[in-house]
């Protein structure tokens, strides 16, 4: 097979479809781009190893052997208030927050990227809905000010249909 499986057309993958067959049923690479996997690497545009499950089972028994040594975050403080609700709520807030810098601190470099990426990613997402509600609302104005022009116009043009009906009733001598 000489094309690539995602350079190949309907009538390709009809013709070759018993050899295409033979790839896929074990496969042992991945396409990074398209997300096709196959048997044979060259068929593929950016092939990847797909990992056996024992070096899954491996790599997992590993991940735990690493993560038993981090320390958990201790429980979260409880004040026994002696002030009004109110501030007892706000202590018991407070704790939380506490709680969640320290596991800051126990996440490692990787966990910290990925949290940071998806940190920027929402922020995004949120910049871009306010974006939208900006237009929308530049949008509703639009229409108000256009209706408004469309009703003072239409006001207008009765006053003139008014007119033009009583002079035709009105016979010329």
């Amino acid at each position: 097979m000489a094309k690539r499986f995602c350079k190949m057309n309907r009538k390709e993958i009809a013709d070759q479809l018993g050899e295409i067959h033979q790839l896929v049923a074990a496969p042992k690479y991945l396409c990074r781009a398209c997300a096709r996997s196959s048997a044979a690497k060259g068929s593929l545009c950016k092939p990847q190893a797909i990992p056996s499950l024992k070096a899954l089972r491996q790599n997992a028994a590993q991940s735990e052997a690493k993560n038993e040594h981090i320390v958990s975050p201790p429980a979260p403080i409880v004040v026994k208030p002696s002030l009004p609700m109110e501030s007892a709520e706000v202590n018991l807030v407070s704790a939380p927050l506490n709680d969640f810098a320290i596991s800051l601190l126990s996440l490692n470099k990787k966990q910290l990227k990925k949290a940071k990426k998806a940190l920027k990613k929402q922020r995004k997402y949120h910049k871009k809905l306010a974006k939208l509600a900006k237009q929308k609302a530049k949008q509703l104005k639009r229409r108000e000010k256009l209706e408004r022009k469309l009703h003072k116009f239409s006001g207008v043009l009765r006053v003139l249909n008014h007119t033009q009906a009583v002079r035709q009733e009105t016979p010329m001598h």
